[in-house]
């Protein structure tokens, strides 16, 4: 096996958007991949896995890490990253009109689900020596107040606090995992297109989101996971960091 298939990445989310990207760049890149979506996953990629997975339930969480054990297992890891990327923007309104499930739908897969990944992927391979990393995938709404976005605001609040809880733990460990949160900034996505199908009186702001649209201002899928791959490889990470992928530079 060649020294770049020595690095192992699972994906959530990786049937569209940035997952998807992210996918098609490592595997450019030689990477193992081990891809999760709720839905077919296309491409063609040298050493991949692909499993089908809603991350609202746990009982699909566990079915995937265990597999992900097994993959990882069969090579010889010289670093091993998992992406929570996964995310629901969903319900798109005032708090007092969000349908419940959907609510609960979102803080399963937005919060819940990286944070269950996360704790069962340091607990399996903790004695693992390989470079470990784990990646969630944050949002400038983690920090800024949307009216209509309660739900997503909130998980994504959540999921960066969370991530600097368990820095602080691992840095205390022998073999730590290092666990990082990165905001991609706003990227030309179905979840854009779901933005701009919603109504000002859900989303005061819009319009806001439609002009930037029109505009042409709007980086793709493909931009941003490269630059979130530059990050990675290039900026200096510390465990339970909270960064912004546009602070990478061109």
């Amino acid at each position: 096996m060649s020294e770049s298939h020595r690095s192992i990445y699972l994906v959530t989310g990786a049937s569209r958007g940035i997952g998807a990207a992210l996918a098609q760049a490592l595997d450019a890149r030689g990477a193992s991949l081990f891809l999760v979506a709720r839905s077919e996953i296309d491409g063609t990629f040298s050493d991949a896995e692909t499993f089908r997975a809603d991350l609202a339930r746990r009982a699909d969480i566990d079915a995937m890490l265990d597999a992900f054990v097994r993959f990882v297992a069969a090579r010889d890891a010289r670093t091993v990253t998992v992406v929570n990327n996964a995310g629901l923007l969903a319900p798109i309104a005032p708090a007092h009109r969000a349908d419940a499930d959907a609510m609960a739908d979102a803080i399963a897969v937005n919060l819940l689900a990286p944070m269950l990944i996360t704790a069962a992927f340091i607990r399996r391979f903790e004695g693992l020596s390989a470079a470990k990393r784990v990646v969630n995938i944050s949002s400038g709404a983690a920090s800024s107040a949307y009216a209509g976005w309660s739900t997503y605001c909130a998980g994504k609040a959540g999921l960066d606090h969370f991530t600097r809880c368990v820095g602080l733990e691992q840095e205390r460990e022998s073999h730590p995992t290092m666990v990082i949160a990165i905001a991609p900034g706003v990227v030309d996505t179905d979840m854009q297109a779901e933005i701009r199908a919603s109504t000002e009186d859900d989303f005061p702001m819009l319009q806001k989101f439609a002009a930037a649209k029109a505009s042409g201002s709007l980086p793709g899928a493909d931009e941003t996971a490269g630059r979130l791959l530059q990050f990675l490889d290039n900026w200096p990470l510390e465990h339970g960091g909270i960064y912004d992928v546009r602070h990478a530079g061109g």
